[in-house]
């Protein structure tokens, strides 16, 4: 949850979906602390703003910034046996491109342009960021927890703060 939203009780939330697809009203949302109802979703700019049944006031909403929002993973499995890609799934699967193991998926952003993964290269603690773009996309094996890639090798190159490259 990035922030409180208006004076009653909304609050805008970033989602590594670019729509939410899997966000639905009546769905129950997790923090760490507390279960929530989702009463209303609406979509603001790369964001959503939600509206939950047990939030009432701003101060109440004030109280979750930070709040990392959890969905029921049978809805997760049942959105990728659709064959759609629930992007969140992938942190933590190992990156191999044109079969090279390059790393493991950290996190990921999103820009106007499109997703990034952050990668950690292997043997480090360098995060390189990949654009999550449909051309270097050539596998999700969810059942082996690795994406499989085809992108040219400067992108995982790291310029380290002292002048020097890696690759």
């Amino acid at each position: 949850i990035k922030k409180a939203h208006g004076i009653k009780g909304e609050v805008l939330a970033h989602f590594y979906e670019p729509e939410a697809a899997y966000l639905k009203k009546e769905m129950v949302i997790q923090t760490s602390k507390n279960s929530y109802t989702v009463t209303r979703i609406k979509s603001h700019k790369a964001d959503m703003i939600l509206t939950l049944e047990e939030v009432k006031d701003r101060n109440t909403s004030e109280l979750m910034k930070g709040e990392k929002l959890f969905i029921n993973s049978a809805l997760v499995e049942e959105i990728n046996s659709s064959g759609e890609l629930f992007l969140g799934s992938i942190i933590g699967y190992v990156l191999f491109n044109y079969d090279e193991n390059k790393g493991v998926i950290k996190s990921l952003t999103k820009t106007k342009a499109h997703e990034l993964i952050q990668l950690e290269l292997k043997g480090s603690a360098n995060i390189v960021e990949l654009p999550w773009v449909e051309e270097f996309i050539i596998k999700v094996d969810h059942e082996e927890k690795a994406v499989f890639f085809e992108a040219p090798g400067e992108l995982f190159d790291y310029e380290f703060f002292d002048g020097t490259s890696k690759k």
